[in-house]
Parts: structure tokens; sequence; C-alpha cells
């Protein structure tokens, strides 16, 4: 069916849209969870789901280690944006790629809240059934497991988890 869609702002890149009634989320394919609880998303998400808003957060230990580098202790975009953010608002699922799958998971500690979970995906077919093509990429579903926000970089992240709230 026709999505309403909202950009983000003029400047939003492609994808980074606020969608009022998305589609159902693809389910999660994960070859393993490597911290905190297993998801699914979906049909069952809504009963599974403690927070109003799951950001499924498509991103490498590497790159998020280099991101820390060069925020000289600021601290990551999505690391700026979880301290903003409630848990019983925002949880964070990271999906890592399946090239990833014995990562040491140390540079991601500063980022990641007590109830995170990180997942490696599965032959990345996580990725490719929400449409990532590059790292950092977030896809938000809400509470129903419709998908609410996709293709939005850490730095939209922010600007689409306000939107949502705001409605």
């Amino acid at each position: 069916g026709l999505l309403r869609k909202t950009p983000l702002s003029n400047r939003s890149a492609p994808g980074g849209v606020v969608e009022t009634h998305g589609p159902v989320a693809p389910p999660l394919r994960i070859a393993r969870w490597l911290r905190g609880e297993a998801w699914t998303v979906g049909t069952t998400h809504a009963a599974e789901s403690r927070s109003r808003y799951t950001v499924l957060h498509f991103g490498s230990v590497y790159l998020e280690a280099r991101l820390r580098e060069s925020a000289a202790g600021r601290g990551t975009p999505l690391e700026q944006i979880l301290r903003l953010q409630d848990p019983a608002e925002v949880a964070l699922v990271w999906i890592l790629p399946a090239s990833e799958a014995d990562a040491a998971l140390d540079p991601l500690a500063p980022t990641l809240r007590r109830d995170s979970s990180v997942a490696v995906d599965e032959e990345d077919r996580t990725r490719a059934a929400y449409g990532v093509g590059t790292d950092p990429c977030n896809v938000v579903v809400d509470r129903t497991g419709r998908v609410v926000v996709r293709g939005c970089t850490d730095s939209q992240l922010f600007r689409a988890l306000k939107a949502l709230q705001q409605r």
C-alpha cells in the first residue's frame, strides 16, 4: 500500500524518512547473539518489546572504533543519541555483519547501554531484508512491528526519533 512519508529534513539522505504506517518488519536472521536478550521483530514484536521503538543499528566493530577515535572524547553520534533516550522509549539491537562473527566487543562498550543487545547477522540476510547497503545504517521498528524509519545514518537518527516521539 501507500506509505505516508515525511522527510527528516530538507538535507536528509535518500531513504531517511519517517513513515506513519510502514511495512511489517522482516524477521531478524541471526547467526548468534553475543550480548543481551535475543529479539524478534515483526508480528510478535509488540508482546516482547518493553520499549516504544527498537533501533536496529547495522554497524561494525571496526567502524565504531574508528568513529570513537575521531570523536575526541565526545562520544560517537550513536552514543550521544542513546544518552538522551529513555530505555522505555528506545531499545538498541546492534547487528554486526557476518564477517565479524568473532569480533571482540570492547570498542562497542561505551555505546551500549545495559539493555542493549548485539547479534551477528546470518550470512548478512537481515541486512539484505532491510535493504542495508552501507554502515552505519539504522532502521527503527515500532512496538507494533512496523518499520517506521529506514535508511538513516547515526546523525539523522536523533531527528528521526524526535519526530516519532512528537507524534
